[in-house]
């Protein structure tokens, strides 16, 4: 009998995709507060399903080198921002309105709120983001830092208040954490 054929069976994905969809399920994952499990059994079978952290050489050499792929810095990173964090609920308000944009916040073990946005859709390796605004009302702190997760780079994020209000302005929203 013949097998019925799956439309996204043969696709390829790209190093960065896989990169992308590490992170947003690690951080689901986080917001679930289910544990997570990463199986990188090894598989050179299908190339185009790779699911490993480091790029396979050809295994029939006596030596075979190994090198990360994008996907075992974001493992990395998230792991590090993500060790002890709880799920916690936040007010927040992101403008303009971003469509399928999913939002997450934590706490860390010492107190510190972290919050996950990203734009749910079908990843695009040349996805450029949306521009927002977004107004946490009474928070405030006097310092933001942004994370990228898929390279680990932290950069602080200039910050305004309004009243008890705090304001980021002009953040660009990937189609990852």
């Amino acid at each position: 009998k013949k097998q019925p054929i799956r439309p996204d069976w043969n696709y390829d994905v790209s190093e960065l995709t896989k990169a992308k969809y590490l992170a947003r399920m690690l951080f689901i994952h986080a917001a679930l507060d289910v544990p997570v499990f990463w199986n990188e059994t090894w598989n050179n079978q299908h190339i185009y399903r790779d699911v490993g952290l480091l790029r396979n050489t050809y295994s029939a050499e006596p030596d075979s080198p190994m090198s990360p792929q994008p996907a075992y810095y974001v493992m990395r990173t998230c792991s590090t921002v993500l060790d002890g964090v709880k799920p916690i609920k936040i007010d927040l308000a992101v403008l303009p309105s971003v469509p399928n944009m999913q939002i997450h916040a934590f706490e860390n073990k010492t107190g510190q709120k972290l919050i996950a946005m990203w734009c749910a859709i079908r990843e695009d390796d040349n996805f450029a983001g949306k521009q927002v605004s977004l107004t946490l009302p009474n928070i405030s702190n006097t310092e933001v830092t942004g994370i990228d997760t898929l390279n680990g780079f932290e950069q602080k994020i200039n910050i305004e208040h309004d009243g008890k209000d705090l304001i980021i302005t002009n953040i660009v929203i990937r189609d990852y954490p």
